[in-house]
C-alpha cells in the first residue's frame, strides 16, 4: 500500500502535465478515447513532447545507472522533468493548456 500511495502521489501532482503519460492498463484506452476526443492535435502534441522527455531520462538513467540505482533514478526524473518543462514551454500556449481552445458543452 506504501508503494502505491508513493507512486500515486507524484502521479496525481503532476497529472496536468504528465496527462498523456499517465494511463493504466486495462484503462488506458478509455483514456486515449476520452483525451483525444476533445482536441486531438493537443493530446498527440502533448504525447510527442512527453516522449522526447522520455528519452531524458533515459539518457540520465543510463548515464548513473552504474553508481547507484537511487541516483540514476533520481537524474532520470530530474532530467525528465527540464526537458518537459522546456518543451511545453516552448510549445504554443506555454505549459498551461488554453482553457478557452477548449469546446464549451450544450
Amino acid at each position: 500500500m506504501l508503494v502505491i500511495l508513493l507512486g500515486a502521489t507524484p502521479t496525481g501532482l503532476l497529472g496536468e502535465l504528465l496527462r498523456a503519460m499517465v494511463v493504466t492498463f486495462p484503462y488506458s484506452g478509455v483514456l486515449v478515447a476520452i483525451e483525444t476526443r476533445r482536441d486531438l492535435v493537443a493530446f498527440t502534441g502533448h504525447f510527442a513532447r512527453n516522449s522526447l522527455a522520455l528519452v531524458g531520462f533515459l539518457t540520465a538513467y543510463h548515464r548513473w545507472q552504474d553508481d547507484s540505482p537511487v541516483a540514476a533514478l533520481a537524474a532520470g526524473w530530474v532530467a525528465f522533468a527540464l526537458v518537459a518543462v522546456a518543451l511545453h514551454a516552448a510549445a504554443p500556449g506555454g505549459v498551461a493548456r488554453r482553457r478557452s481552445a477548449l469546446p464549451t458543452a450544450g
